[in-house]
């Protein structure tokens, strides 16, 4: 598997890997949203994490993330729209790498990835800061979104 030089995978599975100790890696569950091409299943597999499945809405990507062998299970579907085929309270680590991005997840989107993660689980989200202020699909938005999720003891962050 190559891995290209695109640094949001590769901090997103340090992070996770900050989290997790690494005697627990290979017992983890993890589900990699928007998973694209699969590096974040790479860079995680790196790191010792051997339970990872993929949610992945593109055909094409998922045609690429099937053969770097890293995923176990493989959910061609979109999230955020309400109706995910992915079990709930199942993941101790969901993560989404790039894809709260104008025109793929919305803020909206975050339940799905809270319903899917067991309680206590982590929810990591790496986005770009630009769409966080300025774009007005979460500008103002996703703060007050976590804001109330955390008031209402679904998450911490």
């Amino acid at each position: 598997v190559v891995i290209l030089d695109y640094g949001g995978p590769s901090t997103a599975a340090e992070e996770i890997a900050n989290m997790v100790p690494e005697k627990k890696r290979q017992q983890v569950r993890v589900l990699d949203v928007a998973a694209g091409t699969g590096l974040v299943g790479c860079h995680l597999h790196k790191k010792g994490f051997t339970n990872i499945d993929a949610l992945e809405p593109s055909e094409g990507m998922m045609n690429i993330l099937k053969k770097t062998g890293v995923y176990t299970l493989k959910y061609q579907e979109f999230i955020g729209t309400g109706h995910s085929t992915v079990p709930k309270d199942t993941y101790e680590v969901v993560v989404v790498c790039g894809s709260l991005a104008p025109g793929h997840i919305q803020v909206e989107g975050i339940n799905d990835l809270i319903n899917v993660a067991k309680p206590g689980g982590l929810v990591v989200i790496l986005m770009r800061l630009e769409f966080f202020l300025t774009h007005d699909e979460y500008k103002d938005k996703m703060e007050n979104f976590m804001d109330r999720l955390e008031k209402t003891n679904v998450w911490r962050k």
